[in-house]
Parts: C-alpha cells; sequence; structure tokens
C-alpha cells in the first residue's frame, strides 16, 4: 500500500471533487429536450470559491514591510556568514492598518525574534530555494511577538548570504 503526501491526498480530493461536479452537471442533460441547459458564470463560481485558505491574492492581500535585517552565524566548514534581507508581511487589506500599529508596538521584540531564529536556522534552510520551513517559523514568531494572527505569509526581498 502506498503512502500519499499531504499534497497527494489533497489533489486526489481535489480530482475526486472535479470528478463528482462534472457527473452532476452532465446528469440532467441526460434527460431529453425539455432540460434547461444552465450556465454559471465565471465571476459567480470565483466569489463562491473559500479563499480562507488562500496566501496571497492580489486583489484582497497587501504586503506590509517589517523590516531591513542583518545577522551574521557561524558556520561549520564554512567560517562566519553574513545574511542580509528584507522581510514583507502579507495581510488582508482589511488588517493593514492593525498590523502597521501592532508593528509599532512590538518592534523591538518583533525584530529579536527574527534574528533570533534566521541565526538558529540551519544553512540547508537558509539555502533552499523557497525557503519554506523558515518561512514558516518566520511567520509563526511573527504573530507571536505582535500577539495577533493577521499575517498570512512572510516573503523576502533582496535576501543575501555572504561568507565574511
Amino acid at each position: 500500500m502506498r503512502i500519499l503526501s499531504r499534497n497527494q491526498r489533497w489533489m486526489t480530493h481535489l480530482f475526486g471533487v472535479l470528478a463528482f461536479a462534472s457527473c452532476l452537471a452532465i446528469a440532467p442533460g441526460c434527460g431529453g429536450d425539455d432540460a434547461e441547459e444552465k450556465v454559471s458564470d465565471p465571476q459567480v463560481v470565483l466569489a463562491q470559491f473559500d479563499d480562507s485558505r488562500k496566501r496571497h491574492d492580489p486583489l484582497r492581500f497587501v504586503e506590509v514591510e517589517l523590516g531591513e535585517f542583518f545577522a551574521t552565524k557561524s558556520v561549520e566548514g564554512k567560517g562566519i556568514v553574513t545574511i542580509s534581507f528584507k522581510l514583507y508581511g502579507v495581510v488582508s487589506e482589511q488588517h493593514r492598518d492593525e498590523l502597521e500599529q501592532k508593528k509599532k508596538q512590538f518592534e523591538k521584540r518583533m525584530r529579536d525574534a527574527i534574528l533570533t531564529e534566521v541565526g538558529k536556522a540551519s544553512l540547508d534552510d537558509l539555502t533552499e530555494p523557497h525557503m519554506a520551513l523558515l518561512r514558516s517559523k518566520l511567520l509563526g514568531v511573527v504573530n507571536r511577538s505582535t500577539h495577533t494572527r493577521l499575517l498570512r505569509d512572510v516573503v523576502f526581498s533582496s535576501f543575501a548570504m555572504e561568507r565574511a
């Protein structure tokens, strides 16, 4: 028996739902001439989509600058590495002002937590192309340090890592 990953299970479930939905859509058309043809407006279908799990949406989410960061890290066999980046938080447009206020209120705590998390990150985490693990840890760190759950994701800008 093959064990499926979380993404594979999700895709299998999505395929099953789509197959069931297409069967339901085709079934009324098999009744003959008196069956009324219904076509859904794509805008209506998209409006009904559950976007609570979406991380990015250019229409409803905005990026808020969380700061510019510089850190040094000692890497075994590589010496000292300097890391610099700008970090942005992805937040719902309606919560932008609240996040800006929380960011100002807890700025030092948030900066310390971010730099600590980057310092604890392994070289593999820092060189992984999407930096998914580091981003997820930073997301939790920022939400905890600002005492909110407003942030949906964090993104890097101008990430650089060099030997010192």
